[in-house]
């Protein structure tokens, strides 16, 4: 009887030390500052972030009246480190497919790796269906599922760097810190409503829900657009607004409680049918992750060096005699490349992506 007396005991001790650690251990439910301040600073930290992991995921239906509809799921993910801008590293896997109610689609994947000597990159997959089944050229056949090099010529790197807007403010240009305090000013998010403590790849974070700025969100593109020497004529900003109007956005944030940092964002955007009849959704998600941790890159010991110009030459005869290059647009219901998603040229997600469906233009970050 003592020893059960011991054993309860024993257990009781133990279930409570794990409750009282677990409690205070835990983050609060509700953060001391307003949502807009949380968010507002989750954005400010997201710009001075110099590595991390990251996630995409990027998926449409769109219907056409006229052609029909067309589906595409792309996901990718990888890692960014940029903290020493003279050895930058990144690396990026991406797997996309698309198709159209008519059969036609295909899909395809690829892995790339870049580091401060070279560009490493393994096209895996490329398959067509439908009237292109079997168009894709041989001499792409013939270079898949092996590493290819191409070297870095000298003052590339240097270019890459020079292009790159995130770091400490001492090593950016004046032009850089212009655009990094108009992200931070940007009104790109309302009206965000507390959901709760949610776990993003291990951090706890508080998730809200957002409504998209669609007039701060333009006027912060038409600012970023003039400091980088390009302006937008008055028939520019009517399109660019006339686009927004058709979109009905919602989404979703999550800012990192130990970080700081907006490590996750996604959202819906439903296309209003235009004077075309064109409607349809697209969703997208970003998560972000292993915040300013370093990044190794493995170049692959059995990589060829990629022979450039006696490549470019036959491909693009055989692109424009066997593959029609439509099939490789988004819009016409195959795969996405992997260019208008590359994390490593822009503040964290990449170069904006542009879409274009009947008089609506898409852009995502």
């Amino acid at each position: 009887m003592q020893q059960k007396k011991i054993f309860a005991g024993a257990l009781v001790t133990v279930s409570a030390l794990a409750l009282f650690s677990g409690c205070q251990q835990a983050a609060p439910a509700t953060p001391a500052k307003p949502p807009e301040e949380v968010i507002k600073e989750g954005m400010t930290k997201l710009t001075d972030v110099t590595s991390y992991a990251y996630e995409v995921a990027l998926n449409a239906d769109v219907k056409d009246p006229t052609t029909g509809s067309v589906k595409f799921d792309v996901t990718l993910g990888g890692a960014l480190d940029i903290k020493d801008k003279k050895d930058p590293k990144m690396t990026l896997k991406l797997d996309g497919s698309g198709s159209d109610d008519k059969g036609e689609g295909g899909s395809g994947s690829f892995e790339v790796r870049f580091n401060k000597e070279a560009v490493f990159f393994n096209l895996m997959k490329l398959e067509l269906k439908g009237s292109q089944a079997g168009a894709v050229p041989p001499e792409v056949t013939e270079m898949m599922s092996k590493w290819w090099k191409i070297t870095l010529p000298p003052g590339a790197l240097d270019e890459v760097s020079a292009s790159l807007p995130q770091g400490s403010m001492e090593e950016m240009t004046p032009e850089q810190k212009e655009l990094k305090k108009a992200f931070e000013d940007a009104k790109i998010f309302t009206n965000p409503t507390l959901v709760g403590t949610e776990s993003v790849k291990g951090e706890n974070s508080y998730h809200y829900t957002v409504n998209v700025d669609k007039k701060g969100l333009a006027a912060f593109v038409s600012k970023a657009a003039a400091m980088q020497g390009e302006t937008l004529t008055e028939s520019d900003l009517a399109e660019m607004e006339a686009g927004l109007e058709q979109l009905d956005v919602k989404g979703d944030v999550w800012v990192g409680q130990t970080s700081g940092v907006m490590n996750q964002m996604s959202g819906t955007m439903n296309l209003k049918p235009d004077s075309t009849g064109v409607a349809g959704t697209i969703s997208f998600r970003l998560t972000l992750s292993d915040i300013n941790k370093p990044v190794t890159v493995t170049a692959p010991a059995d990589a060829t060096e990629f022979p450039v110009e006696e490549f470019l030459g036959p491909f693009m005869m055989g692109m424009s005699g066997g593959l029609d290059p439509s099939t490789l647009d988004p819009s016409a219901g195959t795969m996405l490349t992997g260019s208008e998603l590359d994390p490593s040229s822009g503040l964290v997600g990449g170069d904006a992506f542009v879409e274009s469906y009947g008089d609506a233009a898409v852009e995502i970050e």
